[in-house]
């Protein structure tokens, strides 16, 4: 009996915290800082299902919202001060007043509940959906893009899901096939007509490379995501050593990604120093300039060291990585100095006249360096290894190094 009672609760706790799939969107619902904007998928529970919710605010227009229980819950309290119940029967509500306060506004807002994948889209989208998805195409220019929903324009559209490969990454696009033209229609010179039947093998073509991608197609809502296998990953969020390009450091934090994203890291050098940045991988990407095909590598760091484009600096070594599952890839131990610089630019290292902190690999030492008698006037202060190796090579008389780690 004690067996069946456990095997009994098991299924219960399983059943309870299964995964579902909600669809995340607002349309015509005036909010601060919210707008109708690109649709996504976010993850939610059968304890934090789906809604479709309608808001008709004090003038009669009519708003609609998507989001899971958790997020509508939120929304409502920050931006109409009304609570929602933590009730979670599925199924819709009564109208909930927008003004409680105020014995002459009629508006209100009421919802639905649900716990399928995607059963909330609703109002919020009434065409064709897919999952919209782009990854390593950077060699035409084209940011990584996880977990957006595209609206096709044909409510008879099918999805696309096509896949190939570089001699550096997996490419793959998703979306509708009538906007593939519009977004990626340039870089293919051959037509992809609609055939749900079978897939046809398409070149994507850039400047640099080619990648031949498969294409696949299928006809029912999103069927371009396979919502079983589907996952969410909760990565890291932390930037150290970039402050002295004016990109500011962050406190280390945790973040959930979109559906099916990897988290990302680069760690880049300029002339000894060490700088890092970390999360999830569509918010790293856009920080690269696109240029010469520079894209993340699958579930590894590459170890080619390309010189990367950064939209706070350029030509910096840099180092790309990906991963399932939070990024571990730590750099040697480093120590920090102030850094400091005058009268450098000769040698490519421009003024610094604030005590920024840079990231020293290796624990090394601190340097304050100064001209001393008939030298013209140089100050330095930072990491010994790159005084020693990009500046002391370049001076006509030596300088007088300190020491002050």
């Amino acid at each position: 009996m004690k067996l069946l009672l456990l095997i009994v609760l098991n299924i219960s706790f399983a059943y309870c915290d299964k995964t579902i799939w909600c669809y995340s969107g607002i349309l015509n619902v005036d909010a601060e800082g919210q707008t109708n904007g690109i649709g996504k998928l976010i993850q939610g529970s059968i304890t934090n299902p789906c809604v479709n919710a309608t808001i008709v605010d004090a003038n009669n227009k009519v708003g609609y919202l998507s989001f899971t229980l958790d997020f509508y819950q939120a929304f409502m309290k920050f931006y109409y001060s009304v609570i929602i119940s933590d009730n979670v029967n599925l199924g819709c509500s009564a109208k909930t007043n927008l003004y409680p306060s105020s014995s002459t506004s009629k508006g209100y807002t009421e919802y639905c509940l649900c716990a399928d994948n995607v059963c909330n889209i609703g109002s919020t989208s009434p065409t064709q959906n897919c999952l919209s998805e782009r990854k390593g195409l950077d060699y035409v220019g084209i940011s990584d893009v996880y977990g957006e929903v595209e609206a096709c324009a044909d409510v008879n559209d099918v999805c696309i899901t096509a896949t190939g490969n570089t001699d550096y990454s997996t490419v793959s696009y998703k979306g509708c096939l009538g906007n593939l033209e519009a977004n990626l229609g340039k870089y293919i010179n051959k037509a992809v007509t609609k055939d749900t039947e079978k897939c046809h093998e398409v070149p994507v073509t850039g400047a640099l490379k080619t990648a031949y991608l498969n294409f696949c197609m299928c006809s029912d809502e999103f069927c371009n995501v396979n919502f079983n296998t589907a996952t969410s990953q909760d990565c890291t969020e932390l930037t150290v050593g970039f402050n002295i390009y004016g990109w500011q450091d962050s406190k280390k934090t945790t973040i959930s990604c979109n559906i099916n994203e990897p988290c990302g890291k680069i760690v880049a050098y300029d002339k000894g120093r060490w700088m890092s940045t970390q999360g999830c991988l569509s918010d790293l990407d856009p920080i690269i300039v696109k240029n010469n095909a520079i894209s993340f590598p699958d579930n590894k760091c590459d170890k080619s060291n390309n010189k990367v484009d950064f939209q706070v600096v350029t030509g910096l070594d840099a180092q790309l990585c990906s991963c399932i599952g939070n990024c571990d890839y730590d750099a040697a131990p480093y120590s920090q100095c102030y850094s400091q610089s005058k009268g450098l630019d000769f040698i490519g290292i421009s003024d610094y006249y604030n005590y920024f902190k840079e990231i020293c690999t290796d624990n090394d030492s601190c340097y304050s360096v100064q001209t001393t008698g008939d030298n013209p006037f140089i100050s330095f202060y930072g990491c010994s290894k790159v005084y020693n190796q990009f500046v002391a090579p370049h001076l006509v008389k030596p300088m007088t190094v300190t020491n002050v780690s």
